[in-house]
């Protein structure tokens, strides 16, 4: 199996998401999502690590309409 994809296996068992994992969990790149990610608050600061809070974006993606979703 790839390898890059096993090392995102778990996610949905995951509360907080690094930046990579969160653009992978959204399916999105990385500047592009860490972009949304502020926009709707989701980022955490901890220690010098930014983390994701996996709640907030699914709740972020389950309000999106496809309106918001094209920009």
């Amino acid at each position: 199996m790839n390898r890059s994809i096993n090392r995102f296996e778990g996610l949905s068992e995951k509360r907080m998401l690094s930046i990579e994992e969160a653009a992978f969990y959204a399916g999105m790149g990385r500047t592009k999502c860490r972009e949304w990610l502020r926009q709707i608050g989701a980022t955490r600061k901890v220690g010098s690590r930014v983390l994701c809070d996996r709640k907030i974006i699914d709740a972020a993606l389950d309000n999106m309409t496809d309106e918001t979703a094209a920009g």
